[in-house]
């Protein structure tokens, strides 16, 4: 079977006024072959494209990040994590991806305030949500076991803002909790939030919400 190379295309722009009503925006565009994941936070955005290798946006061009292989790759407070086709977790350390020991992740999300926020794989599809405190994310070094913390809400994806809580999707359903405690990986309660079956979502430094259903990009 061939494949197809996708060309993914950002648009990098800038207010030219101090007066957002009568300025100009000046935009340019920043293109990528081969992108399967991007993702945006703490002011960077980072890119998994052709042969499963991580990038980070610099200027207006991509820069590779370290050799290692990835599904998955998130950025935020915490730095840059990433999972590979393994599942296994790994953190950007220096000038390459080192790993982390002592949790499997389908997808981890480091979007909020230090904390570190993942997909554990369960069993007949029952995914949990695990955590991973500020005083660890922060220190990774590679090296030694670090203390997970389990939630016991099912879901199969998680995104989480600095400021403004964390959203999930567990059976295409959407739920919300008002923060995620970056010091104990505590959560306030989850609630659903009525909306339209979702795939994934995501959520901002600035509290906007974006979800994916069946092709189509929600904004909340």
């Amino acid at each position: 079977m061939s494949s197809v190379c996708w060309l993914w295309s950002l648009l990098l722009c800038s207010l030219t006024s101090a007066h957002a009503s009568g300025g100009r925006w000046n935009c340019t565009e920043s293109l990528l072959s081969g992108v399967q994941w991007v993702d945006a936070g703490d002011g960077h955005v980072v890119a998994i494209g052709q042969n499963q290798q991580a990038f980070r946006l610099t200027g207006s061009g991509w820069s590779n990040l370290g050799s290692r292989r990835l599904e998955h790759v998130t950025v935020g407070a915490a730095g840059v994590w990433g999972t590979d086709e393994s599942k296994r977790v790994y953190k950007y350390i220096s000038d390459d991806f080192e790993h982390v020991p002592g949790m499997i992740l389908s997808q981890v999300d480091a979007g909020g305030d230090g904390a570190v926020v993942g997909i554990r794989l369960g069993f007949f599809g029952f995914n949990s949500i695990a955590c991973l405190k500020k005083s660890f994310s922060t220190s990774v070094v590679g090296d030694g076991q670090l203390q997970w913390k389990t939630d016991s809400m099912l879901m199969k994806y998680i995104s989480c803002g600095p400021q403004l809580g964390c959203w999930g999707v567990n059976m295409n359903r959407i739920y919300f909790t008002e923060s995620f405690s970056p010091t104990t990986c505590e959560s306030q309660g989850w609630r659903h939030v009525p909306g339209p079956n979702m795939n994934m979502i995501k959520v901002g430094r600035d509290g906007e919400v974006f979800g994916l259903s069946e092709g189509s990009v929600f904004r909340r």
